[in-house]
Formats: C-alpha cells, sequence, structure tokens
C-alpha cells in the first residue's frame, strides 16, 4: 500500500490504492483507549457499588419485616 500526506494535515494520510484516508496518531489513538478503559472501569464500579447498595436494601427490609413479625407475635 501507498499512502500520500494530506497537504495541511499532520496526521491524516490517503491510500493511493483505494482511496480511503487514515488517519496515523498513534499517541491520539493511545490516549483515547485509555480513556475509554477508564470510563468502562469507572462505570463497572458504579455498577457493582449500585447492586450491593441494592442487596444491603433489601437486606435491611428483610431485617424489618422479621422484627415486626416478632414484634407481632408478642
Amino acid at each position: 500500500m501507498a499512502y500520500k500526506r494530506i497537504e495541511g494535515e499532520a496526521f491524516w494520510v490517503k491510500d493511493t490504492t483505494n482511496g480511503a484516508i487514515l488517519n496515523t496518531d498513534i499517541d491520539g489513538l493511545e490516549a483515547y483507549k485509555k480513556m475509554r478503559d477508564a470510563k468502562n472501569a469507572q462505570r463497572n464500579k458504579l455498577e457493582q457499588l449500585n447492586k450491593e447498595v441494592t442487596n444491603l436494601k433489601d437486606d435491611i427490609n428483610e431485617i424489618k419485616g422479621l422484627l415486626l413479625n416478632m414484634v407481632g407475635k408478642q
């Protein structure tokens, strides 16, 4: 494949065989991947915390029900 630099663009080249325009900014790609991975990790952490809170609410409701049941039997 042969590439021709696009005038005025630092990281863009044109593939002369098929006319595709390609971005050659490897550092930018790596920065994007790191940002994407960090956002995914943050999203996963938030989902995990939401599940834990839901489980704690369910446990509290179960304990509350048991206590009300005990008080009602007396």
